[in-house]
């Protein structure tokens, strides 16, 4: 692989993940205004999670919730009450908007 192709597919990987923090900010600020049901609210939340990069004792730090809480959320044992989703989906909308806020005012790699 050569030190071109490499940084190349470096920039096109970065790009891709810019995106899908873009998206899923989108779905989560939708979902924040929506009365989302509990497969749906597993599969977004279990999505977040994933995208953001965040273990379970990180997410519960976030989330002002337990460990033991996100695992069940996680695996769609439990959800939280429907009143109590879009706050879910608020804290993590926030760490989306974080995390492209730090992309955006990252130094640009240049081949």
């Amino acid at each position: 692989m050569t030190t071109a192709f490499a940084i190349a597919s470096l920039v096109e990987a970065d790009e891709a993940r810019v995106k899908s923090l873009q998206l899923l900010r989108d779905l989560l600020a939708r979902a924040e205004k929506t009365d989302i049901g509990d497969e749906d609210f597993k599969n977004l939340f279990t999505a977040a999670i994933r995208v953001l990069e965040l273990d379970q004792d990180a997410a519960a730090g976030i989330l002002r919730t337990s460990r033991p809480t996100v695992s069940r959320w996680a695996s769609g044992r439990s959800t939280p009450h429907r009143v109590g989703r879009p706050s879910v989906f608020r804290e993590l909308h926030k760490v989306a908007s974080d995390r492209l806020r730090k992309h955006s005012s990252a130094v640009p790699i240049s081949g």
